[in-house]
């Protein structure tokens, strides 16, 4: 047994397989071996159709005539399209399986590259390059269902005139739409490279000529084809140039798409060619934008990689703005989330750290030098703050807040750290010829509320609380105390090992915006306190004096501060509470304020 085969025709014909004594000559009343639509001498009885064809046969002879009937009103150039295969029927359903396999494969993932790009638009609608994408994609698979072996062909395996008028209808409006929108898409991707005329004029001509194709019958729109087809190579050459400047300009993917631009336009010169029967060679296209979606898919990896750094890029710097703590605290995953009024409440501690005298000393500084001595100064205790499991809320002018959620401890040993790292500071400038520095530190725990203020066009991270306000106070009563670390009695309270710090009491201070007294601690770093030895000996006559003070017995606190500034001029504590004795005995005895 043999197998005849025809793949393509768009006409309808008739094949006869005749013995040799027939002499090539079909007797009236002979089936033929295998037909397509239905023949007749004119267009009113002929209807063509597309559907390949395979029919097995047992030769009755060696030597077998082969004649084909063929009517052809439809198409531009008539006749039988692709050859006639002799084969046998292993041969045959082995290249009919393969070609089916090929057919579904290439629409599968034409259709799929559709949808992933219409999807890739619904979720990122800025970038229009993904919508023309896959409505070029769409376009080229509603093709390949009406011209290739797909299901639409066998839908319909009888003749039918309306059928036939349709599926080629579709097959012409897919190339005369296509063209304007491939272009379309490359000069969204490469907009310096192709005008935007060009791509107006490629509309109104696809879009006339697709017009004229869904309102005239094919005898008349098929004679356009041919225009457009030189319209297709004008454009694809223009497109080859365009692209090459786009990769000489080194366009970010433009190399990739070169190739993968280069393979399609050849797969579509073949098709022309091969429609035009200049070419015997199978249609092409659906391999050649194959090759052209692996391109675009490499593209899309390279692209979603490089958006992915840019993104982490862009959250850290975020992050340099706003804290990441914070943002976790928010109860948040990403600052995309947080939201104006967002908020939580925490048990935190804060401390607030500023440069004592920083106005007088930004005097003599140029605003560059100004900066440079602040990020000096703030690139040395930053990191410490993070080392003590805090985190920097923000900058204001030359002070910190910053919030320490772990344990009160925490903000405490970052303080004496902050010190530390100012005193060696201190050495660096001395050898540079400036004079040193030093800050104030106040230190509180407390419940907190964290949150967003502000308005939808520009909001602010911010927190809310007493320990704020208290923290910010006890910076500020450095000055009055000449010290440099200031907590209240929850943090000495809270410490887990008190002995490894030497602070003294300060007694119980008005804090404003605070009704009552809070009683404060003073915490001595060696590297930040002069003549620490005397104080650490003099502590308990300090602290002494401290509660005659709060019994409002002031002469004999005076006393006590009195002795202690014999021992230690510069303590200036003791000099403010003697000052204070020395005030309030005269007001109690009704003289006039020194």
């Amino acid at each position: 047994p043999l197998a005849l085969s025809l793949q393509e025709a768009t006409s309808a014909y008739r094949i006869y397989l005749l013995p040799e004594t027939s002499g090539g000559v079909v007797p009236p009343g002979k089936a033929p071996l295998m037909a397509n639509g239905v023949i007749g001498p004119t267009p009113e009885t002929t209807i063509a159709q597309y559907l390949p064809r395979t029919v097995s046969f047992q030769p009755e002879s060696a030597d077998l005539y082969l004649v084909a009937e063929v009517a052809n009103f439809a198409t531009r150039e008539g006749g039988l399209t692709s050859a006639i295969v002799l084969e046998t029927p292993e041969q045959a359903a082995g290249a009919r399986e393969a070609a089916d396999i090929r057919s579904f494969f290439s629409l599968g993932v034409i259709l799929f590259m559709a949808a992933h790009y219409l999807i890739f638009f619904v979720t990122r609608r800025r970038d229009r390059s993904a919508l023309l994408f896959a409505l070029f994609s769409l376009g080229v698979g509603v093709r390949l269902l009406v011209t290739e072996r797909l299901p639409v062909v066998w839908w319909f395996p009888e003749p039918s005139r309306i059928v036939f008028g349709l599926t080629n209808k579709v097959e012409f409006l897919s190339v005369y739409l296509l063209l304007p929108l491939f272009y379309h898409f490359l000069a969204t991707v490469y907009p310096r490279q192709f005008p935007r005329l060009l791509r107006r004029v490629l509309w109104a001509i696809g879009g006339a000529c697709g017009l004229l194709t869904a309102v005239f019958p094919l005898d008349v729109y098929v004679h356009l084809i041919l225009y457009y087809q030189l319209l297709i190579v004008a454009v694809g050459l223009f497109v080859v140039v365009g692209i090459v400047r786009a990769a000489a300009a080194a366009e970010a993917g433009a190399l990739i798409g070169l190739i993968g631009f280069v393979i399609f336009f050849s797969a579509v010169i073949n098709d022309v060619l091969s429609s035009d029967g200049i070419l015997q060679t199978p249609f092409l296209l659906q391999y050649g934008f194959l090759a052209f979606i692996v391109a675009q898919s490499f593209l899309l990896s390279v692209n979603y990689d490089r958006a992915m750094d840019y993104a982490e890029s862009l959250n850290k710097s975020l992050f340099r703005f706003v804290p990441r703590e914070f943002i976790h605290y928010l109860g948040k995953g990403s600052i995309l989330d947080v939201n104006l009024g967002d908020a939580t409440e925490q048990n935190m501690s804060v401390l607030f750290a500023d440069i004592r005298s920083f106005t007088t000393l930004s005097e003599g500084m140029s605003p560059e030098e100004s900066f440079r001595f602040l990020n000096s100064y703030l690139e040395r205790v930053g990191p410490i703050i993070r080392q003590s499991n805090g985190f920097i809320d923000k900058y204001i002018g030359d002070g910190i807040m910053a919030l320490f959620p772990r344990q009160p401890e925490d903000a405490v040993v970052c303080g004496v750290e902050m010190l530390k790292a100012v005193s060696l500071y201190n050495q660096h400038r001395a050898r540079s010829g400036y004079v040193p520095i030093r800050i104030g530190i106040g230190i509180h725990t407390g419940s907190l509320v964290l949150g967003t203020i502000g308005e939808n066009e520009r909001l602010n991270g911010t927190v809310i609380a007493d320990a704020v306000n208290v923290s910010s106070r006890l910076e500020g009563l450095n000055k009055v105390f000449g010290s440099s670390l200031i907590v209240t009695a929850e943090i000495i309270n809270s410490l887990k090992s008190p002995e490894q710090y030497f602070f003294r009491m300060l007694g119980g201070n008005e804090v404003r915006g605070r009704r009552g007294q809070i009683m404060i601690y003073e915490i001595l770093v060696p590297e930040a306190t002069k003549n620490i030895e005397v104080k650490r000996q003099t502590k308990e006559g300090f602290e002494e004096g401290i509660r005659l003070y709060g019994e409002r017995n002031f002469l004999e606190a005076g006393r006590c501060f009195h002795e202690l500034l014999k021992r230690d001029r510069e303590d200036a504590a003791a000099a403010y509470y003697l000052d204070r004795c020395e005030e309030l005995m005269r007001l109690s005895a009704g003289l006039p304020k020194s």
